[in-house]
């Protein structure tokens, strides 16, 4: 899998953590990265995520994800996405897990913090 992402800052014990996470606008390239590197079968380096074009025109989001230990049993994760594109985009989340995440008294531990956000 070739993806982009950063540690930018953790501690020493995995109690804290934030990366960043470079998530293009357009469909992911999997096929034309799989059949090229397939076609070049080891022969001269191989067809890397830059060179698809995909973040072209910075058509990107920058996706900054920090996690927390609050204790043993309590992980908090923040996740902002920032569109770096000139043009509108829209983000496509996975909120649906929402509903399997629970946080403490049962209540979702999934939500947004403003009323913009995606």
């Amino acid at each position: 899998m070739k993806e982009y992402y950063f540690y930018l800052d953790a501690t020493p014990t995995g109690s804290y953590m934030k990366l960043l996470y470079k998530y293009p606008h357009s469909e992911y390239p999997y096929e034309r990265l799989v059949d090229e590197n397939r076609r070049r079968s080891g022969t001269g380096p191989e067809l890397e995520l830059l060179d698809t074009g995909i973040f072209d025109g910075d058509r990107y989001f920058d996706v900054v994800i920090e996690y927390a230990k609050a204790d043993p049993e309590d992980l908090c994760i923040k996740v902002e996405a920032f569109n770096r594109g000139r043009d509108d985009a829209d983000f496509r989340s996975y909120r649906s897990c929402g509903s399997a995440i629970r946080g403490r008294g049962g209540r979702s531990a999934v939500r947004n913090l403003r009323s913009d956000a995606a």
